[in-house]
């Protein structure tokens, strides 16, 4: 598919959407990402008779607590928020940032920043964007263990560039105070469960907020108008409608197809012939919801049998307890899968590194899988220290700065690509190779004692 074939498809994609739903303002107006960064930081910035910015400090035990136990967003006082303010780079550029919020925290009145960098409408990435805005933050003197940055996007599936943001570097790494956030999971259920719900706001802010929320539901998000753009553009690619089926070799069409779209909406930006660049976002944001739907759909089978096989395995051991599977993406190229018998995940879990959505679908090209215990309780860490320096650890076990981890060959074969016997049988032997660590997670789930 050339250039033109690809402009010609963003707007038959773009001119198919259909709008759903009533009467709204916020659809009436067409909100750009500006529009939605301005919203965003108007409720920010309501503050009730106490001077307790009750919607900011919503937002931040919501999604940042949980992130910085040390932090009590309770007490929060000397709160500036700022919509596009300008910072002067280190080369003398000056930067304008979507949003951002200053405040103190405790009784030492210790100095926060967060950044705000919105990307509901998917938005290209600029070079070294995130990096430069962090700079420039650093700059007035805050801590860098004080910066934080909360990377929007619609539904989840836009990934920070790494030339925007690369937390290799370790003088821009925020670690998990770099926080991506999607409107669809995130600011949704947040703004129904925590503002449209609570009885402490104005009729004025809620009846705003409600608004807003049914504009994100309907005319954004909307499951039938969301699945209906997919069909409509697999129809024209001319790949079977059934979006339920994983085929390998039709994910990787479409993962070339996006990433050409991506590099003619960046190009696009400067380029004097000026193409529609709100057609080629509606074709990307639509195939990057049939990636994200099929990625998920092949993590759930992954997840489906690693539970079912740890159940056979240790099932009369934990008794109740379920195991719980997550993955958690760094990007398309980089991740970790989390296996865990409790909620509370940060005190101890097993953790399957180097494991990518990429390399899921595709293959891995390093040779071997790191499956390592993480035991993020002091004392429980200093405990587990103790009783292995006592004992001899199996072969091709080594001890790490966070527990123990062994080492198991990667699948020649993608898992997407497997059939279900294939799958099973490949996960019984990398579980049945770390059995060890799995008893000494199940050891410390038996009343956290080894």
């Amino acid at each position: 598919m050339n250039k033109d074939e690809i402009i010609q498809l963003a707007q038959r994609i773009s001119s198919a959407r259909s709008s759903v739903g009533q009467y709204n303002v916020f659809a009436e107006w067409g909100m750009s990402e500006n529009d939605h960064t301005k919203l965003l930081v108007a409720l920010f910035r309501y503050s009730d008779v106490k001077n307790h910015y009750p919607v900011l400090r919503s937002f931040l035990a919501r999604f940042a607590k949980g992130r910085d136990k040390k932090i009590d967003f309770k007490w929060i006082s000397d709160v500036e928020i700022s919509f596009n303010k300008a910072f002067v780079d280190n080369p003398g550029k000056k930067s304008l940032i979507d949003g951002i919020v200053d405040f103190k925290v405790g009784a030492h009145s210790t100095r926060y920043t967060i950044i705000i960098e919105n990307k509901i409408n998917g938005a290209v990435d600029q070079p070294k964007q995130v990096i430069r805005y962090i700079t420039s933050v650093l700059n007035t003197g805050v801590a860098p263990k004080n910066v934080w940055t909360f990377y929007l996007t619609g539904d989840g599936s836009k990934e920070v560039s790494q030339d925007s943001y690369n937390s290799d570097k370790t003088e821009y790494d925020l670690g998990n105070r770099f926080v991506p956030i999607s409107y669809r999971d995130d600011v949704i259920p947040w703004l129904k469960d925590d503002v449209l719900k609570s009885r402490c706001y104005p009729e004025s802010l809620t009846s705003i907020a409600r608004q807003y929320v049914d504009f994100l539901d309907n005319d954004m998000f909307s499951e039938n108008s969301l699945l209906s753009d997919q069909k409509k553009l697999l129809r024209y690619l001319k790949i079977p409608v059934d979006v339920e089926r994983i085929d390998p070799q039709q994910i990787g069409y479409l993962y070339d197809l996006r990433q050409r779209v991506s590099k003619l909406r960046a190009a696009s930006v400067n380029d004097s012939v000026k193409l529609e660049v709100s057609d080629l976002n509606v074709l990307y944001s639509v195939l990057s919801s049939i990636l994200k739907r099929l990625e998920n759909l092949a993590f759930a089978r992954f997840e489906e049998q690693t539970k079912r096989i740890l159940d056979e395995m240790f099932g009369k051991v934990c008794g109740k307890l379920e195991w719980k599977v997550a993955h958690r993406a760094v990007s398309s190229e980089k991740g970790y899968v989390q296996i865990r018998l409790v909620d509370d995940w940060d005190t101890v879990h097993l953790e399957w590194e180097n494991f990518s959505t990429v390399g899921m679908l595709f293959g891995h090209k390093k040779k071997q899988y790191s499956i390592a215990l993480h035991v993020e309780d002091k004392g429980l860490k200093s405990k587990l220290s103790d009783w292995l320096m006592e004992r001899q650890l199996p072969e091709g076990y080594k001890k790490t700065n966070r527990g123990v981890c062994c080492c198991v060959p990667t699948s020649q074969m993608p898992l997407a690509k497997m059939n279900d016997n294939q799958l099973v049988n490949f996960l019984k032997e990398v579980y049945g190779n770390v059995k060890w660590l799995f008893e000494l997670l199940v050891a410390h789930i038996d009343e956290y004692k080894l």
